[in-house]
């Protein structure tokens, strides 16, 4: 039995995201990010609650459930849009250190 001497995919030239889809996952990623963070600030607010300094793992899957059913309620969605443009930046500017960071290496 004879192998071939090259494997192909059938995808021609060059297979990357598109600008569309990169912005997309951008924007999935931003919101996600305000989505947590809000969730880690709930579940300070419940071990404070309860008379505690640190966060277990029940006062946070309890903030990520009250987060998943209430955080589109909870904004409007210009305040959504604005949450979400600002950790867009603020991933930008991260993303900037770290390269600053690996040039330096």
């Amino acid at each position: 039995m004879s192998f071939p001497q090259a494997l192909r995919s059938g995808l021609v030239g060059e297979v990357g995201a598109s600008e569309a889809e990169t912005e997309v996952v951008q924007t999935v990623l931003a919101l996600l990010r305000v989505f947590s963070k809000q969730s880690i600030t709930v579940a300070g607010r419940c071990a404070l609650a309860r008379g505690r300094n640190e966060v277990s793992a029940d006062d946070m899957r309890h903030a990520l459930m009250y987060n998943a059913r209430m955080f589109f309620q909870e904004h409007s969605d210009g305040q959504l849009l604005e949450r979400v443009d600002n950790e867009r930046r603020e991933m930008e500017e991260e993303e900037g250190e770290e390269e600053e960071e690996e040039g330096e290496e």
